[in-house]
């Protein structure tokens, strides 16, 4: 039996020769006698099976580089496709959490607010809880809520332009929300919370000067994620100075100056039937600078006038009393200065 590479090929050669034909003398052509030409086939049928297992077949090389390997063949990878059809997903990767539906929060459709942390741990009242203002210089009417509890701190909620009373906080709250108050639109979520039990903090609410079209921006979005309609600054106050022969005041800018957003000194003059003591610099102000917390500046109490060291505005008078404390804002508006007294008398509610 042919076992090997060299006897396969010796058989092959033996078979193909002895079915030639060969030359007789005289040049003619002598056949096989039919005897011999059977007995020539019947050797090659019976040496087929054993032909067909060498490497090549008869008219191959015999050394196995023909071979195709089906993974070498653009299309054959087995793992090409795994995640078309039925659901299945693609090798290696595993269904997340992000791949669950993504529209809104765990908890429902609507879309968390803007979150910031606000610490007042200043005394700033002789009152045994902490107390909250809002000065409210947007177009939008804006109301609170601490914790969880349902009942507004605000109520009614303060309307555009308006300034609230001191309102009392629950101790140990741990959060405060700043809502819109039309379409209950979530503004800031204040968290951590931090209130001192003798604080008194202030809110200072502006529109959004960052967006081109507020209006159109609001009345296109959709209603599980609303673009905040304003800005929110958070600060500590006093109710009043440490001297009952000062009073306290400090400066900031909500909007810009007739259009002009450039950053100045503003400064306290002497002025007036009454004039207060020396010239005092409240510190540089621009709209840019809308989160940065001013500083009080104790001076004498008296009459005054505020400039501009740019003198993009006359002069705006101010009268300053002992044992108070005010916050000026540079709000846009034609009088220039809104003057908030922050020590207003009274109880909170």
């Amino acid at each position: 039996m042919y076992n090997t590479r060299s006897e396969c090929r010796s058989a092959t050669s033996v078979g193909l020769l002895r079915i030639q034909t060969v030359p007789a003398t005289g040049g003619r052509t002598q056949r096989k006698s039919p005897g011999r030409t059977l007995g020539t086939l019947l050797l090659l049928l019976w040496l087929l099976p054993f032909l067909g297992a060498c490497d090549g077949g008869i008219f191959g090389t015999g050394d196995g580089g023909d071979i195709i390997n089906p993974d070498n063949v653009e299309g054959s990878d087995p793992t090409d496709g795994a995640g078309d059809g039925d659901g299945q997903t693609d090798a290696g990767d595993t269904p997340g959490p992000d791949d669950a539906d993504n529209g809104g929060t765990a908890g429902g459709s609507e879309t968390a607010p803007q979150a910031r942390g606000f610490e007042n741990l200043l005394a700033g009242s002789d009152r045994e809880t902490p107390l909250l203002s809002l000065i409210n210089l947007s177009q939008s009417p804006i109301t609170a809520f601490a914790d969880a509890d349902t009942t507004a701190l605000f109520t009614p909620a303060i309307q555009p332009g308006d300034v609230s009373s001191l309102v009392a906080v629950p101790l140990n709250s741990q959060s405060l929300s700043l809502i819109e108050a039309d379409e209950g639109r979530p503004q800031l979520l204040l968290s951590p919370l931090n209130l001192g039990v003798s604080s008194v903090s202030t809110l200072i609410v502006r529109d959004r000067f960052d967006e081109t079209d507020t209006d159109s921006d609001t009345s296109g979005a959709e209603p599980d994620s609303p673009a905040p309609l304003v800005e929110i600054l958070a600060l500590p106050s006093r109710l009043s100075p440490g001297s009952d022969a000062l009073a306290r005041v400090r400066i900031l800018q909500a909007y810009a100056i007739a259009g002009d957003t450039r950053s100045a000194q503003m400064l306290l003059l002497p002025a007036g039937d009454d004039p207060g003591g020396s010239e005092v610099s409240l510190g540089s102000v621009s709209p840019a600078d809308f989160q940065q917390i001013p500083d009080y500046r104790e001076v004498t109490a008296g009459s005054y006038a505020v400039q501009d060291s740019l003198q993009r505005f006359s002069p705006v008078p101010v009268t300053l009393a002992a044992s108070q404390s005010y916050t000026l804002i540079l709000d846009g508006s034609d009088d220039v200065i809104m003057i908030v007294q922050d020590s207003e008398s009274g109880d909170p509610r």
